[in-house]
């Protein structure tokens, strides 16, 4: 797919469309950064903190559609690579560290393990 709707981290790349009728309260979106190789794609992708979904709705007449605007709440980031190598070539890898930021309140917090901190 080449045009505006196109991927920010790389436009032009993306392979895959899709389209909503309904919109829920709350939408997760999980983006897949692994090559088809178990290897970490490392471009930086900058999240809005407002989004508007009604575009991706283009034929939808489901009264969702009018609630379609969401707010960042959560960024949920991985660190360390995806693959480690063996003998007999790369597997999933069981390393790496999860840590989030969460927003309360307008405030954004920053969470690693047992460690909070406001940013």
């Amino acid at each position: 797919m080449k045009n505006k709707n196109a991927s920010y981290a790389n436009p032009g790349t993306l392979d895959h469309q899709m389209t909503l009728y309904r919109f829920p309260r709350m939408l997760v979106l999980h983006l897949k950064r692994e090559t088809g190789q178990l290897e970490k794609n490392t471009t930086p992708i900058f999240a809005p903190y407002k989004l508007d979904m009604k575009p991706f709705g283009p034929h939808s007449t489901h009264q969702s559609k009018e609630n379609a605007h969401y707010s960042l709440q959560a960024i949920v980031h991985h660190s360390n690579t995806l693959s480690t190598k063996t003998k007999s070539g790369p597997r999933a890898s069981e390393f790496g560290h999860y840590f989030c930021e969460v927003k309360r309140n307008q405030q954004w917090y920053f969470c690693d393990d047992s460690v909070v901190s406001a940013k």
